[in-house]
């Protein structure tokens, strides 16, 4: 047996649009249009309502893919996309893109702390490989005492 839904009036589908956005049971009820001395007792038989309820549930499983599908995203997918973005400005010969990525990179994996002034340790990052008119090398110092130099191989 199946039981088929009513579809929502437009004060249940108001009541359902507030609930879901945080409101309280009360709030919701009395901006759906219940009465205000009346509105927990609205709010209480709103909520007992199969569709109502149904609407809810929808709204809950949406938000819950939504999230799901942010959290998936973790410093191993943005290390693989920032890979493809490296071989695309390889493949380019675009230096600037290159070295951009390599800097992304860097942050992503705590090497390189933004906005820290001449306090931070600084980097030296030699580029080779790149086929640019009369440079092979692009070199990056922030002058700063502590320097160490980084290989594709670390960085990779």
């Amino acid at each position: 047996m199946t039981i088929t839904l009513r579809p929502l009036t437009p004060m249940q589908a108001r009541f359902v649009e507030h609930y879901c956005a945080g409101k309280t049971q009360k709030e919701s009820a009395t901006l759906a249009g219940a009465i205000p001395k009346q509105a927990s007792i609205v709010a209480h038989r709103m909520l007992q309502v199969p569709a109502v309820i149904d609407a809810i549930d929808k709204f809950n499983a949406k938000m819950a893919a939504v999230l799901n599908e942010k959290a998936t995203y973790t410093a191993e997918t943005a290390t693989a996309e920032l890979d493809q973005a490296i071989a695309f400005a390889m493949r380019t010969n675009n230096a600037t893109a290159y070295a951009r990525c390599i800097e992304l990179k860097m942050k992503l994996r705590g090497l390189l702390e933004k906005d820290k002034g001449a306090e931070a340790a600084g980097f030296h990052i030699s580029i080779v490989g790149l086929e640019a008119p009369g440079a092979r090398t692009v070199t990056i110092e922030p002058s700063a005492a502590d320097y160490r130099s980084l290989t594709m191989e670390d960085l990779l």
